[in-house]
């Protein structure tokens, strides 16, 4: 299999207003001292396949993701972007970000992108890997785990409707990467839609795109931190 140019998109433009706490969730410390975000960029600084690094924050939060940048060593990181009012429309404007960057140099072009959420700091080498060379033979790829609870789905007036098969049921996580051009696609499908709904970027796919997306068994310690019970 020939080398593909994989770049990152990490989204911090979240507000972290589920923490209940002052702080934005990624600019808390983990045990280590270190940020969430931290974590998050050097992971994919330290992976040898990551040509480069696209960082979505609010531009309240600029300053303080260049100082975090600067202090971890995040050689990789190449433009920042600015957060949209959904995540969905926050990472459209980290891809648009990286295509207006790239569009000028076909030898850096990205054929694959991976879509990471900032809040996931526990991500490792192997997974990350892992899921970069499952998205090259398959176009899209997505780390996910198999739920270990029995799902319950409701009415409106949360009364149980039906139990679903717990062993076709996964949990997804990101990074999720999608051939560039397929991704981009897709999201601008949606917002000529108007569609501004989705969750997550395989969910954005799925609905206007034209590529099945594989998932890529990954691990449980990639949580996501977005309560203070996480912490």
């Amino acid at each position: 299999m020939n080398q593909a140019n994989f770049w990152a998109v990490v989204a911090a433009g979240g507000s972290g207003s589920r923490m209940h706490q002052s702080e934005k969730k990624q600019f808390l410390p983990l045990s280590d001292g270190r940020t969430i975000l931290a974590h998050s960029l050097s992971v994919m600084q330290e992976c040898p396949l990551i040509r480069g690094i696209v960082l979505i924050c609010a531009a309240e939060d600029r300053e303080r993701s260049e100082a975090i940048v600067h202090a971890e060593g995040i050689t990789k990181l190449r433009c920042l972007a600015g957060a949209g009012t959904t995540r969905q429309q926050s990472v459209l404007h980290g891809l648009e970000a990286l295509h207006a960057l790239l569009n000028d140099d076909p030898s850096e072009s990205p054929d694959y992108v991976a879509i990471h959420d900032a809040a996931r700091p526990y991500l490792t080498q192997e997974d990350l890997l892992h899921v970069l060379l499952d998205a090259q033979e398959h176009g899209a790829s997505c780390l996910a785990v198999p739920v270990k609870d029995t799902i319950k789905q409701t009415d409106a007036n949360g009364f149980v409707i039906m139990t679903p098969p717990r062993d076709t049921l996964w949990s997804m996580q990101t990074p999720q990467v999608f051939r560039m051009d397929l991704i981009l696609a897709a999201h601008r499908a949606a917002v000529l839609a108007g569609d501004n709904a989705c969750t997550d970027d395989a969910q954005v796919l799925e609905r206007y795109g034209n590529c099945p997306v594989h998932l890529c068994r990954g691990s449980y310690i990639n949580r996501k931190i977005t309560t203070q019970e996480d912490l």
